[in-house]
């Protein structure tokens, strides 16, 4: 059975993912939103992302992602099986600059997106 303090750090995790990837301190700008599921409620392991919102102008909008592509893969670290932390953490590590590869599938095929982290805003 999950403790109170365990369950809510799964909610905030979620939370964060679920939250638009912009900067923050020395992070890099991206410009993306994504929604989130797992494979349980009280779980933070990942079934699937999905971009929600691309902000126009970030770095996001220029390597081509797009509103409904499906994240399969960050950095080639696969989503489906990973604890949502994970991810959290290698999207939090780019910096300005730095590359952030995303496998991607659109309708029926498989893209990469290499977004180049912006300055931080």
């Amino acid at each position: 059975m999950m403790t109170t303090p365990s369950f809510l750090r799964h909610l905030l995790v979620l939370a964060a993912l679920a939250a638009s990837f912009c900067a923050c301190a020395a992070q890099a700008r991206l410009g993306f939103s994504v929604s989130v599921s797992t494979d349980g409620l009280f779980s933070s392991t990942l079934k699937q992302v999905t971009i929600t919102a691309v902000t126009p102008g970030a770095p996001a909008e220029a390597a081509g992602l797009l509103v409904g592509d499906d994240v399969e893969a960050v950095n080639d670290v696969p989503i489906v099986g990973t604890s949502g932390s994970k991810i959290m953490d290698i999207i939090h590590a780019v910096q300005p600059g730095e590359h952030l590869r995303l496998k991607v599938r659109r309708k029926d095929a498989e893209r990469l997106v290499d977004i180049v982290g912006g300055p931080a805003k």
